[in-house]
């Protein structure tokens, strides 16, 4: 049986079809679950509690909202802890009184090696200084620097806020629930998804 063959007129189109498609078949392929890097919460060393926070502001009630999770060297929390405090003048103040807070929560769950993280990188970078600080917050950094000699280790490290979502979460979810709200094991409900997320590596 004799082929068939393209008309005169068509020659052309066809012929760019099919340069079209050997090129493409020249590519290499893009994997089909390639994600851009993402900035994630990773587990602390072993012996470490790794010790998140973070502040919201509620302008409209004058109140801040203040979030801890503690979480072990497995990923499981080890703690929780929702807040309210009076709302301060700005939100440096706020993430400032929220590591205050944290400090002092590890410290009452007998924490001995501690990783203190928050999304703030003005008051991270505030308490590693050795410069003396002449902020308005520079009395609670203080306080934090002296609790802090309390532990067996303690370090301060900033991390964006899309490692930081579950202390996020808690400090949102503050305006809302009564307060102070603890968790001394288990995951708060509200934020599960958020920890399960975390704890994959």
């Amino acid at each position: 049986m004799q082929a068939s063959s393209l008309p005169f007129n068509q020659l052309y189109q066809d012929m760019r079809v099919r340069l079209n498609e050997y090129q493409l078949a020249q590519k290499p392929p893009i994997p089909e679950f390639m994600t851009p890097g993402e900035t994630r919460w990773y587990l602390p060393q072993s012996l470490q509690h790794k010790v998140n926070y973070d502040g919201a502001l509620f302008k409209e009630i004058w109140q801040a909202g203040i979030g801890v999770v503690i979480k072990d060297a497995t990923g499981r929390v080890c703690g929780a802890l929702s807040d309210r405090i009076v709302l301060p003048r700005t939100v440096e103040e706020a993430e400032a009184i929220a590591c205050r807070t944290v400090v002092r929560f590890a410290l009452e769950l007998g924490l001995e090696e501690v990783v203190f993280e928050g999304d703030s990188e003005t008051i991270t970078t505030a308490i590693n200084s050795t410069s003396a600080c002449f902020s308005s917050f520079s009395h609670i950094l203080d306080d934090v620097k002296a609790l802090a000699l309390n532990f067996a280790s303690a370090t301060f490290v900033h991390v964006k806020r899309q490692g930081n979502a579950v202390a996020d979460k808690l400090a949102k979810a503050s305006k809302c629930i009564p307060c102070p709200h603890f968790w001394s094991n288990g995951n708060p409900s509200d934020v599960q998804q958020l920890v399960i997320h975390d704890s994959i590596p």
